[in-house]
């Protein structure tokens, strides 16, 4: 999502300011980080087999490939 669509206007018609684009992103980026976790802790748990992917992936939401690729992800980076 660009600056541009974040500072357009709130749900309310009016203007936005750049504190609430920077909420918005402050937000954003927490919820990927809560996300991160959840997946760093439920692959830590398939690896020392104490849950399988397909609970994880029910746990996340997700279908199993879903799940997989994500765990990929949080692996690279």
């Amino acid at each position: 999502m660009s600056l541009a669509h974040l500072m357009r206007s709130n749900k309310k018609g009016k203007p936005v300011t750049m504190c609430e684009v920077l909420d918005r992103i402050e937000n954003r980026g927490i919820e990927k980080g809560k996300i991160k976790g959840q997946l760093e802790l439920l692959t830590s748990l398939i690896n020392k087999g104490l849950l399988t992917i397909q609970q994880a992936a029910k746990e996340m939401g997700m279908t199993v490939a879903k799940f997989k690729a994500a765990m990929k992800e949080v692996a690279i980076n």
